[in-house]
Parts: structure tokens; sequence; C-alpha cells
């Protein structure tokens, strides 16, 4: 999967390069950059092998030895994974001294994105969530834990489906993993109280961090707030508060995905079996990461039901 280039004369930079750009790997043509992050850079580009187009997520030359093993555990994790609500990976590789992964394109906004546009209705978060549960219960089945969920993380196509996406800081489930033991990994505002207490994160995380994501999208606004110690050690102190407007059914499993009482909290079958989606995805072959429309929004989101 993954390729290099040699020695000899350093080639153009398809990524920085003016006008007409070189092509990356002989085969994809860079366009816009949609968007970027602390580690990565996500371009559009056209793969002209197999003409169609695709999202390239370009990592910032790795500083460490840690970087680089993040890279390929991201690829990895990724390509072995088949699921229509994950951005599926079709390629890997390195240019001069930056690694990529080639990706299917998410033609619109990341959930943060799209919930600075608009507020979405009660019915549409349920949707949401009737997307999100069945990924995450598929990704915990393959023992593997996220570890970040959060809006930036989600992405929400032109016709309403939402892709788990930016697999980063994930982990096997049963392996030790890079970081040391009493490490916080994961952002601020959506860490389950186990990570925040430096303990090793499970699906119940995940699950918890979903919580907290749709609590947002329903309320317009995050829950914990502040800065990042203060974030974090809020859910330590206090459960969130959840709204008495929602119905009762929802705001039953709000509480219950972000309780910080293991022997009350719900997991991710839980959440698939209580919501479930209008209608089934397209099929994972249906080329749709992260086009980065921003200003798009979730306006065509289908609503979801309590069984």
């Amino acid at each position: 999967m993954f390729d290099g280039t040699g020695g000899g004369q350093m080639d153009p930079d398809p990524f920085s390069a003016t006008g007409e750009r070189p092509l990356l790997s002989h085969r994809y043509r860079i366009g816009a950059l949609v968007g970027s992050g602390g580690m990565a850079e996500v371009y559009r580009a056209y793969d002209l092998k197999l003409e169609r187009p695709v999202a390239i997520k370009r990592f910032t030359p790795p500083a460490s030895a840690i970087d680089h093993r993040r890279f390929e555990d991201e690829a990895r994790l990724l390509a072995g994974l088949s699921h229509p609500g994950l951005v599926t990976v079709y390629d890997a590789g390195q240019h001069q001294n930056s690694r990529y992964l080639v990706m299917r394109l998410v033609d619109g906004p990341s959930l943060h994105v799209a919930l600075s546009k608009e507020r979405p209705t009660v019915d549409e978060v349920v949707s949401l969530a009737g997307r999100l549960a069945p990924t995450l219960a598929y990704v915990h089945s393959r023992g593997i834990v996220h570890r970040d969920i959060k809006p930036s993380n989600i992405l929400v196509d032109l016709d309403g489906e939402a892709y788990l996406a930016d697999f980063g800081l994930a982990r096997l489930v049963d392996a030790d993993g890079i970081t040391r033991s009493g490490d916080i990994v994961g952002t601020a505002a959506y860490l389950a109280p186990e990570q925040v207490r430096g303990q090793k994160a499970t699906p119940a995380s995940d699950v918890y961090a979903l919580g907290l994501v749709l609590l947002q999208a329903l309320t317009g606004h995050q829950e914990y707030q502040g800065g990042q110690a203060e974030a974090a050690l809020a859910r330590l102190t206090r459960d969130p508060l959840i709204p008495d407007w929602l119905p009762v059914g929802l705001a039953m499993l709000l509480a219950e995905m972000t309780s910080a009482d293991k022997n009350t909290a719900t997991d991710d079958g839980a959440v698939r079996g209580t919501i479930r989606p209008a209608r089934p995805r397209r099929t994972v072959d249906d080329p749709v990461a992260h086009s980065g429309h921003a200003g798009a929004a979730p306006s065509r989101w289908r609503p979801a039901e309590f069984s």
C-alpha cells in the first residue's frame, strides 16, 4: 500500500506548486485545500486512473517516530474497515517527506461547520444518531475504539448522510497502543470521564462522546465549556444537563449515553436498537473524504424513529 520516492532530483511538490500542478504519484491531480488540522491537510483531487474525484489527506512531515506510526496506524485501520458510514481509504503513499491517504470524497461539510450554519431539529438529530450508532457498533465489533468522536470528525454529505472520519487517535481495544499510561488522548470537550482520569478508553467512551455531540446539536452549545482543563474536569463533578423539552425517550437515551455511572450507561448496540434510520444508506462503493463546502448545511437530514 505504501509507496515512497527514491533519491535523485526532488520532484516539484504537487501540493504547493502554482499554476498547472504536477501529478501526485503520476495519478492524482491535486485541487483545492478544503480543510486542515494539527497534523494534516485535506485536498480535493481527481484520480486520473479510475476517473473519479477523491480526497487526499496530506500529513505534515513526521516530527517523531510516533507521528510516523500514527500515519501507518490510521491507514491500516481504515483499509481494513468496510462500512457505508466510514470514509473509505483507497490508497496511501509518500511524496518527498509527506505521507498521504487517498480517500472517498464526501461532498459536504463537517458536522462542526454544518452546526455553525444551522441548528438541526430534534428529528434530524435522532436521524443523525440513527446513522452514526451502527457505524460505531461496526467499528467496535472490529475491536477498535475511535477515541476522538467530535463534530469536526463527522462529515455530512449533501443528502444528509453522515460519515465517521479521522481515526488518527484510534487504537485496537486489546492493544497497548503508543501512548503511555496516564496520558489523556482526545478532545477535552468530548472526553469520557475515564479518559479524563487517564484510564484506558473503551467503546463506552465513544458512546459517551457521541452523546455529547448529539446534545450539542440539540442545544447549540458544548455541554462542557471553558479551557481544556476546565472542560475536561467538569464532567467529573456533574453529568450533562439534559433539556426538559426533549421527548422523554430521547432524553433518557442521552442521559444513559452520557452517564458517568457505568452501571446505567448504555452501549452502541442499545443506541442502534433504540433509534433506526428512516431508510438504508447507499452502498459503500458509491463515490462520496471531505469536499469542504463551507456553506453547505444538512437541510435534508431525514427523520428517524424510536423503535
